[in-house]
């Protein structure tokens, strides 16, 4: 067995922040009636995803802090709109947490590999950036919960990816070692570029295929179930 240990990211990689964060801003943007302000569901989104992307590199790199990116990311899309809608931006963040982590979209093949890898006996954990009171609670409404040995979160490992410290922890948390290990994730720079300098093999899943790259990671996928024969012969 090449590998015996993953280390798999969470959001994007398993559960799919895409589907449910638009599911759960679709509600919200009906409920608060800010047609007036964005004409579509889909562009007020569009607008909270372009400002949390942003925001989640700026908080991975140590430059904000939690409460910042928590009040933020609701309030640069709405600033868009004008003040008035700014002012929506507390009562916004006040729902949208309880309602995004009751949701289970995964993304594709995610329950697949996931069961093929615990019946063939690998050690799989979660790494993730996420806030503790948000990922365990996804965590729990996903149905995953029993396929991971543990849940490494940056916030209480006290270093964030893709910092080397913070996967250095994690293997030897898990009683890993690197050269039996392989981090996958969705983020170039966040989960691949990290892994590299921490000398981990890596999968980066790129579902569109056509992700520019500083460099080729160990493999690329656009579905985890194209790990598998990777795998193979031991799922």
């Amino acid at each position: 067995m090449r590998y015996r240990h993953l280390f798999l990211d969470w959001d994007n990689t398993l559960w799919d922040v895409n589907a449910n964060s638009r599911a759960v801003m679709t509600g919200l943007y009906e409920a608060y009636g800010l047609s007036v302000y964005y004409p579509s569901a889909e562009a007020f989104y569009a607008a909270y995803k372009r400002h949390t992307d942003r925001l989640w590199m700026l908080y991975g790199s140590g430059r904000i802090t939690k409460t910042f990116l928590n009040e933020e990311r609701f309030r640069a899309p709405l600033r868009e709109a004008g003040p008035e809608a700014e002012a929506l931006a507390a009562a916004l963040q006040r729902d949208f947490i309880p309602q995004l982590v009751v949701q289970t979209a995964l993304m594709p093949g995610a329950r697949e590999f996931l069961e093929a890898c615990r019946r063939a006996g690998y050690r799989m954990y979660i790494v993730s950036n996420g806030f503790k009171e948000v990922q365990y609670a996804k965590l729990a409404h996903s149905g995953l919960e029993g396929y991971f040995r543990q849940v490494f979160l940056s916030e209480e490992i006290g270093q964030h990816k893709p910092a080397k410290a913070y996967f250095d922890r994690v293997v030897q948390s898990a009683n890993a070692r690197k050269r039996e290990s392989l981090v996958i994730g969705d983020h170039f720079a966040v989960d691949i570029e990290g892994a590299r300098r921490a000398g981990i093999d890596q999968c980066f899943c790129d579902p569109t295929g056509c992700v520019e790259t500083a460099f080729e990671p160990t493999y690329r996928v656009r579905d985890l179930r194209e790990m598998l024969p990777v795998l193979a012969p031991y799922v």
